[in-house]
């Protein structure tokens, strides 16, 4: 039987071959061998000599080529013709390439976006972690096997088998697929060729999810009463406006001075179309008043969506209020922006402080062009809109940190109003705290409240506002059990604690917190108010501008430290 042995050395797209009989004795080479071993194909002075014999050549082989030297290794497989043959290939070039590998493959995992690479043949050569959490399949049991197997595809359909028949690139085209384990997957993606003077030698997709953001400006929507018909602009056109605003002045519980004046001043700010900043800290109400002037003014029969800026990601914020054309980003799809959307209702920016000053840069422009661009648009749209924004940090503190753009401030902030906390409207609690229990106490048998619960209760200080109150109302009936009376045994463990320490004289309730500051700067703040309200002969508007604060602020702080401001009135 007649054997063979054919060394290959370089790489695997241009090796170099030569060929020996069965006794090991040179008969050809390719051109590529020159590179490696001192023969020539067409040289008969090396013909039939031994593998051992020929110039350059060892086995294994230490061989110079440009200036570098490589060792190269061996392996005997068979071949054609009863034959083996001999694999060579330079070890150091082949340790250079393991270590490329490691880096690419590094990179290709911490990206995000998919990428998954196949070979001619459709097999999968490469699959990285993002789209390994993407489709829930993990890279060990997606390489090696056919693209087809693992989505569930037909032969001949599909981005990679197209791609492989026709060489031609698939732009970003938006997919909807099934993974075998039958996860449902949507995502944009472009499927690309690799070819070498026009042989094919791998596809590579990559591709960006759309489910979870998609899923996110819907659900962000749609708690609001909103719906994206960006896909049927008669369907928009022809529907009824969604139920965003529920809330109505008389929903507003109080008969205190400083909650009747809130609603005073928000009535009259309902009947303009102008800007409205809405301060008050964390639980005080901000959306029920604002609701409730939507629902007053004339724009009532128009949408009304509320956003909270601090629970949305920022790439994801400048979409939702713009709204995007496809191709503004890698997984862009045409979408209605909620300027555009509630097109002459309300729009309530809550949290506005928590908007990145770039963005803020791009809602200035918007208002004081009144117009906007949907993301990767150059085409102007009026902004018709009523922007109602809202903080829960002093306006002072929100500037001063740099929180908020003052000329923003300054936009947003035409009409303002300020919403007290509840420690500053003590009177309105046994209100509350009866609303309260009407509304999670069982039906037909509201439970009571223990007097000494109940004064507790209202010399509270409430940092958590109405929104606290309610919760801690809503856990005591929970933990009553079937009594009938509410005591202060049901309250939660950390206020029981809290108010028994304030009992003992400590600071966790009571009126106190002022006489607590430092008098010297309580001292300090009263003689600047006071001179500046002498200055104005007290009118609060004029003495809040020159303070630079705003004049919901300045009746706080005048309140606060008990200044009568009708004594420079006269």
């Amino acid at each position: 039987m007649k054997y063979r042995r054919c060394v290959t050395v370089g790489s695997a797209r241009k090796p170099a071959v030569l060929f020996f009989d069965r006794f090991l004795r040179f008969q050809s080479g390719s051109r590529n061998a020159e590179k490696y071993v001192e023969i020539s194909d067409a040289s008969q002075a090396v013909l039939g000599l031994p593998a051992a014999s020929l110039p350059g050549y060892e086995s294994p082989a230490t061989v110079s080529w440009r200036g570098r030297w490589y060792t190269l290794r061996t392996e005997c497989l068979p071949v054609e013709q009863g034959g083996y043959r001999v694999l060579i290939g330079p070890v150091s070039a082949e340790e250079e390439w393991r270590r490329k590998v490691i880096i690419y493959e590094s990179i290709l995992n911490t990206i995000h976006e998919g990428v998954l690479v196949t070979d001619p043949s459709g097999y999968v050569i490469f699959y990285n972690q993002e789209l390994s959490s993407l489709e829930g399949i993990s890279p060990a049991e997606a390489i090696g096997r056919k693209v087809t197997d693992l989505y569930r595809q037909s032969v001949g359909t599909g981005e990679h088998q197209l791609v492989s028949q026709t060489a031609k690139p698939i732009p970003e085209s938006l997919q909807r697929y099934f993974t075998e384990q039958g996860k449902e997957v949507q995502s944009v993606a472009s499927t690309v060729p690799v070819l070498e003077q026009k042989e094919l030698l791998a596809v590579y997709s990559v591709c960006r999810e759309t489910t979870h953001m998609k899923e996110m400006l819907t659900r962000t929507m749609q708690l609001q009463g909103v719906q994206a018909r960006t896909e049927d602009p008669e369907r928009k056109k022809n529907a009824g406006p969604p139920a965003g605003a529920t809330y109505r002045f008389t929903d507003i519980i109080g008969k205190s001075k400083a909650i009747r004046d809130v609603i005073t001043g928000a009535q009259r700010a309902m009947a303009a179309s102008s800007n409205i900043m809405v301060y008050g800290e964390t639980g005080t109400g901000k959306e029920l008043l604002v609701q409730s002037i939507h629902n007053g003014s004339s724009r009532h029969a128009q949408p009304f969506v509320a956003l909270n800026c601090a629970a949305v990601p920022e790439n994801l914020l400048e979409t939702m209020l713009f709204g995007a054309v496809k191709g503004a980003y890698t997984g862009a799809v045409p979408t209605v922006g909620l300027f555009e959307y509630v097109n002459e209702g309300t729009l309530y920016l809550d949290e506005i402080n928590s908007m990145s000053i770039g963005l803020q840069a791009k809602l200035l422009r918007a208002l004081q062009e009144r117009s906007f661009r949907r993301v990767g648009s150059v085409k102007e749209i009026a902004l018709r809109c009523r922007i109602i924004s809202s903080i829960n940090v002093d306006p002072l503190t929100c500037l001063h940190r740099q929180l908020l753009r003052e000329d923003l401030f300054y936009r947003l902030t035409v009409i303002s109003l300020y919403l007290p906390p509840l420690r500053e409207r003590r009177e309105d609690i046994p209100l509350l705290i009866e609303s309260f229990i009407r509304k999670h106490s069982p039906q037909k048998s509201p439970k009571r409240m223990a007097p000494d619960l109940e004064e507790a209760l209202v010399n509270y200080r409430w940092p958590g506002n109405i929104r606290q109150l309610e919760n801690t109302i809503e856990s005591m009936i929970c933990m009553s059990g079937d009594e009938e009376s509410l005591s202060i045994d049901h309250l939660p463990v950390y206020l029981r604690t809290q108010i028994e320490t304030g009992r003992s004289g400590h600071s966790g309730v009571g009126h106190d917190l002022p006489r607590r500051l430092n008098p010297s700067l309580l001292t300090a703040e009263n003689s600047i108010i006071v001179e500046v309200l002498r200055k104005h002969h007290g009118n609060l508007s004029r003495a809040a501008k020159e303070l630079g604060i705003l004049r919901q602020s300045l009746q706080y702080r005048v309140k606060k430290l008990g200044i009568n401001v009708e004594q420079f009135r006269r």
